[in-house]
């Protein structure tokens, strides 16, 4: 259900720039549905969108890889619509020359992958921290196996 509402808060957000915004902002909106960045969006919405409520929608599917999986493509799909948001803007110019061309540095990267792998590693603290499973849980289990045995 988030992932509709995700999805449905993304084309939201894009499309009423076009129907309630200036006439400068709908050359970087054509260029994110139909130009340029089109790939990466229809991309976006396919793979990000789709494949993870395929895989959640089916229970054969709703493993714990399965999960992983969804878990992981939503996660680059987050960045990916980050990109659409600031990367379109800043090569459509409102000034009367000619669009630019956005190349990230290596310090973009660094920070992109850096904020990535601080995610992965506060995740990692905080599940050796608190357990991921409450302990009622896994003691009510316990006595459940002991009655079965």
């Amino acid at each position: 259900v988030l992932i509709l509402i995700y999805m449905y808060l993304f084309v939201a957000e894009t499309l009423t720039k076009d129907y309630a915004g200036k006439a400068t902002t709908h050359p970087s909106s054509e260029a994110i549905w139909f130009g340029e960045f089109a790939w990466i969006t229809w991309s976006m919405v396919i793979i990000g969108f789709l494949v993870p409520m395929i895989i959640l929608a089916f229970k054969r599917l709703r493993t714990y890889k399965g999960i992983l999986l969804a878990s992981g493509i939503l996660f680059i799909a987050m960045w990916v619509k980050r990109f659409i948001i600031v990367v379109p803007g800043l090569t459509r110019y409102l000034l009367p020359y000619q669009d630019g061309i956005y190349i990230p540095t290596i310090t973009e990267w660094a920070l992109t992958f850096g904020s990535m792998a601080l995610f992965g590693l506060m995740f990692a603290i905080f599940s050796k921290l608190f357990p991921m499973v409450s302990i009622w849980e896994v003691e009510e289990m316990e006595e459940f196996q002991g009655e079965v045995d």
